[in-house]
Formats: structure tokens, C-alpha cells, sequence
């Protein structure tokens, strides 16, 4: 709180959170757009650049203002991630939820800001994905099918990602990839091949689930920790 005063910025009666976020691609935010946005917002906030991405420690007068800010950041394109609501001295483990909410963020097709206590079974995925057993699983579950995909014309990881994304539900899996049904049964079957697994089966979607999210963290690289 001494540092904040210093800097001007008053962060003592307020709910705290680190915020860790970038501009997407890997890009810094520019401009001092993450302070410019707090600031507009009249959150008080000690922001630092450490050249890959920016990290602030906001000060938000309700809890409320946590989902505030999370729309707030991704409607300006900014990608990361939030913590959970921490007294000042647990900030170094708001730090860690704050970037592990970030890799998941990073590892999205789109973009958005991930709060922490959203994340779930990611949250595991991301500790796994800083030693070699996350690529371990990804391998015994996906290896079939990514050695497939990269020899393919047309890679058959998308159509999996869709179907476990709309749980197992072909009719509407078929929608959003705008084919027709029996052209998704036909790459349903195919997958099942490769994969050699019931794919009607909750258990095996829950655990592909995961390795196709686990993948997506190993293709980009987890925010380095302090």
C-alpha cells in the first residue's frame, strides 16, 4: 500500500485483484491503454509493462466491478486474465491466479479475459502444462489424430473440438460447423477410428475434452512465472 501511495494511487478499503493482459498475438498492450482504461473507469491502479505483457493490481470498490472490468477489457481487445479478490498481503497468489487466467485466455480462439475462479479443470491443465506431463496426456489421448491432422487436407481436430464444445450434440455440432449431418457422421465415424473410442461415450468426451484443451495451452506458451 506504500508503493501505491507513492505512485498516487490510493488502493487502501478496496477489494484488490492483479490483472495480467496484452494486446493478443503475443503483442504488448500500447499506448498505456490497460492504465487509461482503469483510470477511466476510476478504479485506482499500480500498472507495470514488463515488455511481453502488463500486470496491474486494481483496486475495485465492489465486487461487482470484477465482471465490470472483464467486459470492460475484452471489449477493447484485450486478452488476460483476472484473480480472485485478495487482502494485500496474498498478492504474489493473486499474481499466479491472475497469469494462470491469462494462458487460458492466450490459448483461446478468440478474444477474451478469463477470471480465475471460471476456470475449473484449467486451472489444473496449466499447472500441468509447465512440466512434461500435460504433453504427455495430449500425446496418449490426440496423438493418432494430430499425426493425422498433419498429413491431412482436411485436419479433423476442428470437427472434434466442435462437437465436444456443443456436449456430444451432433444436430447442433452440425450447425456450427454449417454442414450437413451426415457429413458430420461421417467425421464422427472417422474419428472414432483414428481415436479408437465411442465418442457417444460422456467419459471419453470428458477426457478428449481435456486433451484438446490441453493442446491449445501447449500451442502457446504459459506466461512466465515470477
Amino acid at each position: 500500500m506504500t508503493l501505491s501511495l507513492a505512485l498516487g494511487q490510493d488502493l487502501r478499503g478496496q477489494d484488490l485483484v492483479v490483472v495480467t493482459a496484452w494486446a493478443g498475438d503475443e503483442e504488448p498492450i500500447k499506448d498505456h491503454l490497460l492504465a487509461r482504461l482503469l483510470q477511466d473507469a476510476g478504479w485506482p491502479a499500480v500498472v507495470g509493462d514488463t515488455g511481453d505483457f502488463d500486470v496491474a493490481v486494481v483496486g475495485l470498490p465492489t465486487r461487482a466491478d470484477t465482471d465490470h472490468a472483464q467486459t470492460l477489457l475484452a471489449d477493447h481487445g484485450i486478452r488476460g486474465g483476472i484473480s480472485r479478490i485478495v487482502e494485500p498481503a496474498a498478492l504474489p497468489l493473486a499474481l499466479r491466479q491472475s497469469r494462470s487466467a491469462a494462458s487460458v485466455a492466450a490459448a483461446a480462439s478468440t478474444t477474451e479475459v478469463r477470471h480465475f475462479d471460471d476456470l475449473g479443470a484449467l486451472r489444473l491443465l496449466v499447472a500441468l502444462s509447465e512440466g512434461p506431463e500435460l504433453r504427455r496426456y495430449v500425446e496418449d489421448e490426440l496423438g493418432p489424430l494430430l499425426e493425422h491432422d498433419a498429413l491431412a487436407k482436411n485436419p479433423l481436430l476442428p470437427t472434434l473440438r466442435t462437437f465436444l464444445d456443443c456436449g456430444g450434440n451432433k444436430a447442433r455440432a452440425a450447425e456450427e460447423l454449417f454442414i450437413q449431418r451426415r457429413t458430420l457422421y461421417h467425421r464422427l465415424d472417422k474419428l472414432s477410428e483414428i481415436l479408437g473410442l465411442d465418442l457417444t461415450q460422456v467419459s471419453n468426451q470428458q477426457r478428449l475434452q481435456l486433451a484438446v484443451r490441453g493442446n491449445d495451452l501447449l500451442r502457446k506458451p504459459t506466461l512466465r512465472r515470477t
